[in-house]
């Protein structure tokens, strides 16, 4: 099972976990890259036991990368992520 969520993560299956892995960008220019292009690939960011652990995961990596100065800017940016995620997955698991 594959579940997108946006352009930047994707959630996927084995046979005990979800897995939730988020888009990186290969930059041709580091020293580690051994091609000329460009790649995006898929990195492991998490293992889960249950999809509202993903959800809640992805609902704290949002706010810490966030830019909130105040807890008013802070509840709108909480309400935004949880909206956004309930569209994305489809309200399969009740956030928060």
């Amino acid at each position: 099972m594959e579940i997108k969520i946006g352009d930047k993560y994707l959630v996927v299956t084995d046979k005990y976990n979800w897995i939730l892995k988020e888009k990186r960008i290969i930059d041709p220019k580091h020293h580690f890259s051994k091609s000329d292009d460009s790649a995006e690939r898929w990195v492991d960011i998490g293992y889960y036991t249950k999809l509202e652990h993903i959800v809640n995961s992805l609902l704290e990596k949002e706010l810490k990368e966030s830019e909130c100065n105040s807890i008013r800017e802070l509840k709108e940016t909480i309400l935004h992520i949880k909206n956004a995620l309930k569209i994305e997955v489809g309200e399969i698991v009740k956030v928060g």
